[in-house]
């Protein structure tokens, strides 16, 4: 009785057990230094108001060039250290800033393992988040599953999508550094202190141990009927696992186009479905992408090499869309888009820098073909469902195809 009585408590107080907490800055191995596009050429410059203080003046020099400034950290003890943020959930981070941007910068960077890349070349992966300055009331919370790839970087490298993932591990350094948009005036920021904080043990591995204690107790009251009934709860979760491993199987292949990778009609079908339940379809629009005469390339080629055109097409609209973007191979050389549409933002330019994009591209590796595409756009909307919207957008893009192709049109 007391035993269960013990158990219960750590469950019931699992949630108040106190976050274990690391101290990652001031710390013995950690420095921080100043840094500016100035540095290499530019014009901006930091500069320390109070570096015993951690204080860092940026002023920020508007030019043709990308301008920067801001102060890094990073740890050392002989040799240069790598963290490991794995087991943290958060990083709790007090900076006093003044100044009249609206917005700081909080960027990570870990080291990449290119071991997957022909290149030898080292590269470090670089991870962001962007806080508003309102919220610097003291120490403040940075989720690290907030972070997130830049499009340069993945544009810069070549990154493709299962490797454009934040990375909590073998981080090299954490920075602060001044966002956009910029004010070109004076900012000063201190920065006092860096705690990574997370559990000592995850609910899962309390669970577990529990569950294991218990099991302990029983086979001790009976190793028998302990190690029979085992053996058949064993049995059923195995089936029963490898059921579910089998479902998500044939769930997956079956939303999912075998060539691309991307979602096929059925994919999209899945997710437009949550869009419908919150009644946000007028929040989208639609890109229909077809490549234009895509026969003559199998004609020429081969469909082996008409099959590589299409999935290395498929990697580049993922790597000009968002990440939330809906990126479907619709069927033979048809794609389709379905886009959250921000204020301010215009379609057609949205549209026509992905049919740029790909059109300075090369396709079928020493082959270097050129391939262009007719975009149609959309604007959905809560008054239509997603066939009218399709609809509307496939006839723009046979109007673009009508016209001469590789162009945008925009649906009424």
């Amino acid at each position: 009785m007391v035993l269960f009585a013990m158990s219960f408590i750590l469950v019931i107080g699992y949630d108040f057990i106190p976050l274990r907490s690391t101290q990652l800055f001031p710390a013995p191995d950690a420095t921080l230094n100043k840094f500016s596009d100035g540095e290499i050429g530019g014009a901006s410059s930091a500069n320390w108001i109070d570096q015993q203080a951690n204080i860092i003046e940026c002023n920020i020099v508007e030019t043709d060039n990308a301008e920067y400034c801001g102060g890094t950290v990073t740890w050392w003890d002989q040799v240069d250290l790598l963290k490991d943020f794995s087991d943290f959930q958060y990083l709790l981070i007090d900076i006093d800033y003044k100044g009249e941007s609206e917005n700081i910068g909080i960027s990570m960077v870990s080291k990449f393992d290119t071991s997957w890349r022909d290149s030898a070349e080292q590269i470090a992966k670089s991870q962001s988040v962007t806080l508003q300055i309102k919220d610097l009331n003291g120490p403040i919370k940075v989720y690290l599953k907030d972070f997130r790839i830049p499009d340069w970087w993945i544009n810069m490298y070549s990154i493709p999508p299962s490797k454009a993932h934040p990375q909590k591990n073998d981080v090299i350094s954490l920075g602060i550094t001044m966002a956009h948009p910029y004010t070109f005036t004076p900012e000063t920021f201190q920065l006092k202190s860096i705690v990574g904080e997370g559990v000592y043990f995850s609910k899962e591995s309390m669970f577990v141990g529990l569950l294991l204690f218990w099991a302990f107790l029983f086979i001790i009251e009976g190793i028998w009927r302990y190690y029979t009934m085992l053996s058949r709860i064993n049995e059923d979760e195995q089936k029963l696992n490898h059921l579910a491993k089998q479902s998500e199987k044939y769930k997956t292949k079956s939303e999912t186009d075998l060539l691309t990778g991307l979602r096929n009609r059925d994919g999209l079908a899945q997710s437009l479905s949550v869009i419908d339940r919150n009644k946000t379809r007028g929040n989208y629009g639609i890109l229909v992408i077809d490549v234009d005469f895509f026969k003559s390339i199998n004609d020429k080629y081969g469909h082996d090499v008409g099959d590589r055109v299409l999935e290395e097409l498929g990697v580049l609209i993922q790597q000009k869309t968002r990440a939330g973007d809906l990126v479907t191979r619709w069927g033979g050389e048809e794609f389709v888009v379905i886009f959250e549409k921000h204020e301010n933002m215009n379609i057609k330019n949205f549209a026509d820098n992905l049919r740029l994009f790909i059109a300075s591209s090369e396709f079928a590796g020493n082959r270097r073909l050129k391939v262009t595409v007719t975009i149609g756009v959309a604007q959905m909307s809560n008054d239509e469902d997603f066939k009218t919207s399709f609809k509307r957008a496939d006839q723009a893009l046979y109007a673009g195809k009508r016209d001469g192709r590789n162009q945008i049109k925009v649906a009424d």
